[in-house]
């Protein structure tokens, strides 16, 4: 079969054969431990090849969701709280040594406060620093500063040198949410006891704007409790993320970068609709089509190649970036990380064909953000 051209992909519990051109023929399903063909001459009945299709196991989408956990995802898919997935509701998750080795030792905080009235965006945001990283990201960050709005319980990530950059940071979240979210002013802001919320030009810079600040309790950063759980939550997932893509550590930035979006347009139980964070937010379910397992290889064109030289460069994606529209891509050759690809290849499907351009390539002077 694949003398002739044609392709297996062993995934889960399923064999998909694919045509030289990259079409999909067929899915067979693994039956004690062997892929079956049907044989016409026999009378013993044999599992045959399905008609091949769109969908994917929970496992496939456990993994391309960034390790999220199984029932969230069946719930999000089930209830039409995103596009662009056709999940198999009938598939099991098979066993994730990943999750194992990046979640096992972990204990939880509680989910819930009962003491928190939030009714609008902006009611209340809360924040959490994390670091130092053990290795330097790309963009030589050691911290991420990450802001929690208790209403949508949207998130959005910043990366840090040092902690000193928080109040520039809160300044950046708060213009931001004032023009995107349009929030006049955010009321109360929370936060755990850190030099870097608890300096004076911080609490002055609150008190101008009429913001009221909530500190946690002494030596009780549980009471900090979602953004903490939240903070965890995309440590483990960023660590599942590295380990299943077998890449190396000073990644870890452009994983909690594309965890913080997959937990934005995600299933959460701590909203009582039935609505992602990113709905609550933009008013829109999101559109998931363009998801792809974080870690997988990709072919970005190569502009300006001569006939005969190769026409595309093997890369490596890391994320979607909503500000360009592009997918956020990784050289590992060149250990640099543009985000403004349009368009590019994988191993089974080609999105967008129209021509497209990779701005950034081999510009010096990049400013390569994280």
């Amino acid at each position: 079969m694949t003398r002739v051209g044609f392709k297996v992909l062993l995934e889960g519990s399923d064999c998909t054969i694919y045509s030289p051109t990259y079409k999909a023929i067929g899915i067979i399903p693994k039956i004690q431990g062997l892929y079956r063909f049907g044989n016409p001459k026999t009378k013993v009945p044999t599992p045959t090849a399905n008609v091949a299709s769109n969908q994917i196991s929970i496992t496939v989408l456990h993994r391309r969701m960034g390790h999220i956990n199984h029932n969230d995802l069946k719930k999000m898919v089930k209830e039409g709280l995103v596009k662009g997935i056709d999940l198999n509701l009938n598939s099991t998750p098979d066993f994730c040594k990943t999750c194992v080795e990046a979640k096992a030792t972990q204990k939880p905080f509680p989910k819930r406060s009962t003491t928190e009235n939030v009714k609008t965006y902006g009611d209340k945001v809360m924040a959490d620093v994390w670091g130092p990283a053990e290795v330097k990201s790309l963009g030589r960050k050691k911290y991420y500063l990450l802001f929690q709005d208790q209403h949508s319980h949207e998130e959005h990530v910043y990366f840090m040198v040092k902690k000193s950059e928080t109040i520039e940071n809160y300044k950046r979240y708060e213009a931001w949410a004032k023009v995107q979210r349009n929030v006049p002013v955010i009321k109360t802001f929370g936060s755990d006891r850190g030099g870097e919320f608890n300096s004076k030009p911080f609490t002055d810079h609150l008190e101008q704007q009429g913001t009221v600040c909530h500190l946690t309790v002494h030596d009780s950063p549980q009471s900090n409790g979602r953004v903490e759980r939240a903070n965890r939550t995309h440590v483990q997932n960023a660590q599942a993320m590295l380990i299943q893509a077998k890449l190396p550590s000073f990644l870890w930035a452009k994983a909690i970068r594309h965890s913080v979006w997959l937990r934005n347009c995600a299933y959460t139980s701590s909203l009582p609709e039935s609505k992602t964070p990113y709905e609550m937010g933009m008013g829109m379910k999101p559109d998931l089509t363009r998801l792809l397992e974080w870690g997988s290889k990709v072919w970005v064109k190569k502009l300006n190649a001569r006939k005969l030289q190769p026409q595309a460069l093997e890369a490596i994606f890391v994320g979607i970036d909503d500000e360009s529209k592009g997918y956020r891509i990784y050289w590992p050759t060149h250990q640099r990380s543009p985000s403004n690809v349009m368009s590019m290849l994988t191993k089974l499907r080609h999105w967008h064909p129209k021509p497209f351009k990779l701005k950034g390539r081999f510009l010096p002077s990049l400013n390569w953000s994280i």
